[in-house]
């Protein structure tokens, strides 16, 4: 699926993310953290899938068990799938939006998905999409950001403005329910606040835009990055600092589970 074949919203997500492929490893410390402990313990076998699967990190771990004969790399920004191609050659990559995927029903044996699912317009078609894509007794691992994530960020546009510009999160409850609805098991689940921090706010903006996550500040609010509006972050945000530097928060759920 092309960018040009996906909802407006998806089709701005992938063109930022697309834009973000050449500095996203070097960035994206938090993301790597959520992926490591999303493998651990893990035995992969048989076919796997990797969604939102960035520049392919995950999806090359997963390829290298030795039990595993396949893996998908799905994602929505190709020159994502690009990096991951250079990156992992035997990959096989998918350029698609998670909520629909195209692979057969009932082919995959493991699931995963790393930092991709908060950008899903619809958690429920995902849902519907996993349960339809796995296997009988297939099993997932995903690890999504969810409520408490940006807390601090958020915390000091509130004292800049009413309704600050900053996307929500699902709770992981939320995501828990919408998994159970679509008639999958849950075995583990459990949140875990990861940080990155930064000496300036200037710097933590910058961050995100060099990951493409700068879609989850509602960039298309104009006249957002004003001077005087970033002065009064700046200010907002200094009760938060901390000997590291500017906290910039996930609250990340690894959840665990299969399809009965």
């Amino acid at each position: 699926m092309t960018a040009s074949m996906v909802m407006p919203e998806q089709a701005r997500i992938a063109q930022r993310f697309g834009d973000a492929a050449h500095a996203y490893d070097a960035e994206a410390l938090a993301q790597r953290h959520s992926a490591a402990a999303l493998l651990t313990g893990i035995r992969a076998k048989g076919r796997a899938l990797d969604v939102g699967c960035g520049t392919g990190w995950l999806a090359g771990q997963l390829a290298a068990q030795p039990e595993v004969t396949e893996v998908l790399a799905l994602d929505i920004a190709r020159p994502m799938l690009q990096s991951a191609v250079r990156m992992h050659p035997s990959l096989r990559c998918i350029q698609a939006d998670a909520a629909a995927m195209p692979v057969a029903s009932g082919s995959i044996d493991l699931l995963v998905s790393n930092f991709a699912l908060q950008w899903l317009s619809s958690p429920d078609r995902f849902a519907s999409e996993l349960y339809r894509v796995l296997a009988a007794q297939g099993c997932f691992r995903l690890a999504v950001p969810v409520a408490g994530t940006l807390g601090e960020l958020s915390a000091a546009w509130e004292r800049v403005e009413e309704n600050p510009p900053i996307n929500r999160f699902l709770s992981s409850g939320a995501w828990a329910e919408t998994l159970l609805r679509h008639n999958l098991k849950i075995q583990t689940q459990a949140v875990t606040p990861l940080f990155q921090y930064y000496p300036t706010v200037r710097e933590l903006l910058r961050a995100f835009k060099r990951i493409g996550a700068n879609e989850t500040l509602s960039p298309r609010r104009s006249g957002m990055w004003g001077k005087g509006k970033l002065q009064a972050l700046e200010s907002a945000m200094e009760p938060y600092r901390t000997p590291a530097g500017l906290p910039l928060r996930y609250d990340v759920l690894l959840i665990t589970g299969y399809k009965p």
